[in-house]
């Protein structure tokens, strides 16, 4: 089991995780499109969308990235949604996807 750090993204992981979710992309055989990757950062790292942008760590090397919403429900409350989620393949079934889970327990 690798041993991770989940961490909300800051300003200073912005072009780490724009990289990483360009690759989430192409690994889904769809072309990255730059100006959407950006705007939907800009949106968490700005707070102007109610959610979280959360990476995993393992030591300085960005593995993983979650891009979750909240959204309202009317028999629920709030509910987080998670829109993107992406692991780097090297570290797949190593505990990096229960680790983001932990987080939003």
């Amino acid at each position: 089991m690798t041993i991770v750090t989940i961490d909300r993204a800051g300003l200073s992981d912005r072009r780490e995780v724009e990289k990483l979710i360009a690759e989430y992309h192409a690994s889904e055989s769809l072309a990255p499109i730059g100006e959407r990757i950006s705007w939907a950062v800009d949106q968490q790292l700005s707070g102007e969308s109610p959610g979280l942008l959360l990476v995993a760590r393992e030591k300085e090397m960005m593995v993983g990235l979650a891009l979750a919403v909240y959204t309202p429900s009317a028999e629920l409350g709030r509910v987080i949604t998670v829109n993107d989620f992406f692991v780097r393949p090297a570290y797949r079934r190593k505990g990096v996807g229960r680790a983001f889970g932990e987080t939003f327990d």
